[in-house]
């Protein structure tokens, strides 16, 4: 139980000393053992006992690499940039029993995007433009 204990404690401290991402907390509790699978950013946070810093709503200031995505229901939302330097939404929907994905909300103002990712209320908001 002390090796266990010395684990999250040594991962605490990278990670709020900024050495390694949630990302990488994640991993290295795989590594360890503690998972069988790569758990997501917020279980490995809350694992090594470390509030998540995502709030339900993304703003210019919070926003950053960590805390780019909304999840509602089924679908993950994720704010990306293209390779001419526009901000659009890309979405992930998976019920388990099948998938889909798609791309919208295209804009060069990054505030106009998180203004529309936070406006969303319902899954499959990006995937049902698709059809």
């Amino acid at each position: 139980m002390r090796k266990v204990k010395t684990v999250f404690k040594s991962l605490k401290e990278k990670y709020e000393s900024k050495e390694i991402s949630a990302r990488e907390v994640a991993i290295e509790l795989c590594k360890t053992g503690h998972y069988t699978f790569v758990p997501s950013e917020d279980e490995a946070l809350k694992c090594i006992g470390v509030t998540s810093p995502k709030t339900d709503k993304i703003t210019l200031a919070n926003f950053g690499e960590h805390n780019r995505d909304r999840k509602i229901g089924n679908s993950l939302y994720r704010i990306c940039r293209n390779d001419s330097g526009k901000w659009y939404i890309h979405e992930t929907y998976n019920d388990g029993a099948g998938w889909a994905r798609n791309n919208a909300y295209y804009s060069d103002d990054l505030q106009a995007v998180i203004d529309r990712i936070n406006s969303f209320t319902t899954e499959k908001e990006v995937v049902s433009l698709r059809f």
